[in-house]
């Protein structure tokens, strides 16, 4: 190379980022009262529907949704407090959305009560059981109409009311996630391995110790190398297991019984699965620092928080871990 040869440096183009619609239901602000702020340099609509749930929300007597309303109208109006209506309608600046020097997200609030049927624009009706449901569902819609090129996405806790948007035509429909302690909660190990046939036809070599109070059988690693501590095993068979300890050469189980662990009661709560049978005897087991569950928020999840303290962290199937 030319020691005096000129260096050709070239221009790097960064693609803009592609700024995103998303509708907000009244579900999330309950949820995340701060949820306008969680869209970051992209673009958040209120219908007008979910002020006025919000509205007959924040009397209700039921302090903590009505708390939520509260704190949810509060955000709302700080953004939005010294704008024209013109400016609410177009959106106004979210302080604290800007990512790496980008624009910032803005919030508008769209007036859904003046909209009428248009046979252009998919509509759902406005009767009194589904109204409101519908009438944020439309904003979604006629917004995707009015922009075709870009992202229009309706945010919503409810299944049923996510279904009727991609029924009706919306192209992005999505649940709002944004309170998930992991984001990859897909990675999570299941804390339990189902062993096809009989586990211990799979294994050449094991030695039986007492530890305590506590029968444990060791085995080789190499014959079990996914293991890790606080896991469950079960085979075809009738085989249980817990994985006590794990080290270099060796993992160390205590065996137990399937039909013992289904019918021990757990703080008067009887397992409907061996799924849930594992999980109660994670949470019930003082040498296991934390559990972390995950699962749909249902009746019988919460029923486990009171008298272990825990505290729900995202929606998923109930697994242990």
């Amino acid at each position: 190379m030319d020691s005096g040869a000129a260096l050709r440096v070239g221009k790097t183009t960064l693609k803009s980022v592609i700024r995103k619609t998303y509708v907000l239901d009244t579900n999330v602000l309950l949820h995340d009262p701060t949820a306008v702020t969680a869209f970051k340099q992209h673009h958040v609509v209120i219908p007008m529907t979910v002020l006025e749930e919000l509205d007959h929300i924040k009397d209700r007597p039921d302090k903590t949704v009505s708390r939520e309303a509260r704190i949810a109208i509060q955000m709302i109006d700080k953004v939005v407090d010294n704008a024209t209506p013109q400016q609410i309608q177009e959106g106004v600046g979210v302080p604290g959305t800007s990512l790496d020097g980008s624009p910032l997200g803005t919030l508008a609030i769209y007036p859904d009560q003046r909209m009428a049927d248009n046979s252009a624009v998919p509509y759902l009706d406005d009767t009194q059981a589904q109204a409101n449901d519908n009438r944020i569902i439309n904003v979604a819609l006629r917004l995707q109409a009015e922009h075709p090129n870009e992202f229009v996405c309706l945010v919503t806790k409810d299944i049923n009311m996510r279904i009727k948007a991609k029924g009706s035509g919306l192209a992005h429909v999505e649940d709002y996630r944004r309170d998930r302690v992991l984001d990859d909660i897909d990675l999570l190990a299941k804390g339990y391995e189902h062993i096809e046939g009989d586990f211990w036809s799979t294994i050449s070599e094991v030695d039986t110790l007492r530890e305590g109070d506590c029968t444990l059988h060791r085995i080789p690693r190499k014959s079990l190398p996914q293991a890790y501590p606080n896991m469950f095993l079960y085979d075809d068979q009738q085989f249980m297991a817990f994985v006590k300890r794990v080290e270099r050469e060796y993992v160390y189980l205590r065996c137990d019984s399937r039909d013992n662990l289904m019918n021990r009661r757990f703080w008067g709560l009887v397992p409907r699965n061996l799924e849930q049978a594992m999980a109660m005897s994670l949470l019930a087991d003082d040498n296991v620092d934390m559990t972390v569950m995950t699962g749909p928020p249902a009746r019988a999840r919460p029923c486990w928080h009171w008298p272990t303290g825990c505290t729900p962290s995202s929606s998923r199937s109930a697994t242990p871990s």
